[in-house]
């Protein structure tokens, strides 16, 4: 990661100014880890190795992974005490094909100018501030990622919903999805006895789509919803797809659109949370769909 952080440039003059301060931002150092900002949201970059070269083809749905750079990573995240529950450290495994810190400044730095803004090095720090905030950029190709009831979308006004409880989210795609054994109405919550057995776990991810109970209708990196009766493999697929188009692009067409849609309103902080991009740690009251996805076909 660090080899990203320095010395990196915008390649493209025209957009340089919000491209330049979001590559800033991400270098800056986090106040309470000191590391970089983005090292210190990427809380899943963790014990980090490259999978096998027929990884990818060895698993129905992946396939169009091949020959990426790909890394399984095994990670821990601990749980905070508070009156009714001691610390704990859960563990997980993830899949993930992350950006690099160039390639978010340079979305960043496409979608800027296309908006209505004072300042495009302001938007390209306060963009780059929101997209760490929601996820760290970070791309779950399969596997377990760990998050708080409260990040996952559960309002505290919701019933059942215990705001600071790690929960594990299933994902796939970039997308949180309910396996074929999953509890129907309810996330893990208790950790794994050591990374065999959560790599196991994770491994269910890795399973044909068609098998799955039912897909979330948000994806990442660009926290975009799925459209209106999109079937689960469809929406699966169109996810993955415009992802990993944007990583050899200029711009990233989800990304894009949700930050000229956010922006072009006064209260551009506000709709920006509405429309996803802030997302989990906006708290909008969505566990029912995040925290327990609708059931979809499957296919």
């Amino acid at each position: 990661m660090t080899a990203f952080l320095l010395g990196a440039v915008p390649a493209h003059a025209g957009n340089a100014n919000g491209e330049r301060a979001a590559l800033t931002y991400f270098q800056e150092l986090d106040a309470a880890t000191g590391q970089p900002r983005i090292i210190a949201a990427r809380y899943m970059e963790h014990d980090c190795k490259d999978v096998a070269k027929d990884w990818a083809s060895s698993h129905v749905g992946l396939e169009k992974y091949a020959g990426l750079p790909v890394k399984r990573c095994f990670y821990p995240r601990t749980q905070t005490a508070n009156k009714h529950r001691n610390s704990a450290t859960l563990i997980a495994v993830v899949w993930m094909l992350n950006p690099d810190p160039p390639t978010i400044a340079k979305w960043i730095g496409a979608a800027c100018p296309k908006i209505d803004v004072e300042s495009e090095a302001d938007c390209g720090r306060r963009i780059a501030s929101y997209v760490l905030t929601q996820n760290g950029a970070q791309f779950p190709v399969a596997g377990h990622v760990l998050e708080t009831q409260s990040e996952a979308g559960c309002a505290v006004s919701v019933p059942g919903c215990e705001g600071d409880v790690l929960i594990y989210l299933p994902f796939r795609d970039g997308v949180t999805v309910k396996l074929q054994n999953d509890h129907p109405d309810q996330r893990r919550k208790e950790t794994f006895a050591d990374e065999q057995e959560a790599l196991k776990a994770a491994e269910e991810t890795l399973s044909d789509p068609a098998s799955f109970q039912s897909v979330g209708d948000i994806g990442r990196v660009g926290n975009i919803y799925r459209l209106p009766k999109e079937e689960d493999f469809d929406w699966l697929e169109r996810n993955r797809d415009t992802y990993l188009k944007a990583l050899s692009d200029t711009s990233y067409d989800f990304f894009d659109g949700v930050v000229r849609a956010a922006l072009r309103k006064k209260d551009w902080a506000s709709d920006i949370a509405q429309a996803g991009l802030i997302g989990a740690s906006a708290g909008r009251p969505e566990c029912s769909r995040l925290c327990s996805p609708r059931t979809g076909s499957g296919r």
